[in-house]
């Protein structure tokens, strides 16, 4: 019976560790050495527990809506809650924000779209920005010093993000066009 809650524990995890990685992570950038190690740790749990739920869900068969809301609910809790803890130690941009909400309604609205119409879309395009933007604490971490590397970086996840929104619309459009046909 435990076994097959696995996935839905996974991303359940993640959602636990959320707020213990702002707070580890929040003391890091205020410089408190002794909070990198903690964060690397909690940050890689949660890397991994994103990893693995979907998998663990496929290979147990146990793939449901509940558990495909939680995964998008535990990843938008991480990327927001990260986000705006960077912003508000002006380490990013303030338009990243508005990227981050902008991906999470077009992906809700094309996805209700799309799959409505039995179309599965594979987004390799929107699936590296979002990565990118998954990623992005620890590259800031890593590259705290260099503000225009960061720059660059959050311009590339602009980029991604707004390529792959406008694929996913057309495709819908094509969806729509089709229907009035």
């Amino acid at each position: 019976m435990l076994k097959n809650q696995i996935p839905n524990l996974l991303s359940s995890l993640r959602i636990i560790l959320t707020p213990l990685y702002i707070f580890t992570y929040r003391k890091v950038i205020i410089n408190s050495v002794e909070y990198v190690v903690p964060t690397l740790i909690v940050f890689l749990i949660i890397c991994l527990t994103d990893v693995l739920d979907g998998k663990m869900a496929r290979l147990l068969n146990r793939q449901t809506k509940f558990g495909q809301y939680l995964d998008v609910v535990a990843d938008s809790l991480f990327v927001i809650s990260s986000a705006v803890l960077l912003v508000g130690y002006k380490l990013v941009p303030l338009w990243i924000l508005y990227l981050i909400f902008w991906k999470l309604f077009e992906f809700f609205v094309t996805s209700k779209i799309l799959t409505k119409n039995n179309i599965l879309v594979y987004d390799p395009i929107g699936k590296t920005g979002i990565l990118m933007i998954f990623i992005l604490p620890i590259f800031v971490f890593l590259l705290k010093k260099h503000v225009y590397i960061i720059r660059l970086y959050t311009y590339l996840c602009l980029i991604l993000v707004l390529t792959s929104s406008a694929i996913r619309i057309v495709k819908c459009s094509n969806v729509d066009n089709r229907k009035l046909s």
